[in-house]
């Protein structure tokens, strides 16, 4: 487990909100900020910002509750998107997905959610819901 999430999972949701918002402000800043010269400064500078996006949105994904998480009924897409949650959890593992092919959310037999996301790093490090079946995974 990552001890940064654990710290982030123990907070209020409304606080991890408020520093994703405060980050995604930050990263926002670089991009203006930048000169275009030299894409490894930029990546370089974005590093810490990212990673640590990364542990405020896998905390958010682990502790909001079930009845504030959006859902629509699901299309013919999102069906052949799915995937059970095992199934996945075993693709993020073996290193099959990484966020650079696509993106997942969760899902039940019926429903996908709106921006669950059901990060490939945050599955292989333990971070699953379990009040979800199924995955879809949007392949690029």
């Amino acid at each position: 487990m990552n001890p940064k999430i654990e710290e982030y999972m123990k907070l209020p949701l409304e606080k991890i909100e408020e520093m994703i918002e405060e980050n995604e402000r930050i990263l926002d800043k670089i991009w203006a900020e930048d000169d275009g010269n030299s894409y490894e400064n930029y990546k370089n500078k974005c590093k810490p910002y990212h990673d640590e996006l990364y542990c405020l949105t896998t905390a958010k994904t682990m502790i909001l509750p079930r009845e504030e998480i959006e859902t629509r009924p699901m299309d013919e897409l999102d069906k052949e998107c799915m995937i059970s949650i095992a199934e996945y959890a075993e693709m993020c593992k073996t290193g099959y997905v990484s966020n650079y092919d696509g993106h997942g959310v969760y899902a039940t037999e019926t429903e996908t959610t709106f921006e669950l996301y059901a990060n490939p790093r945050a599955f292989y490090e333990g971070y699953i819901r379990k009040d979800f079946d199924y995955v879809c995974w949007y392949n690029k």
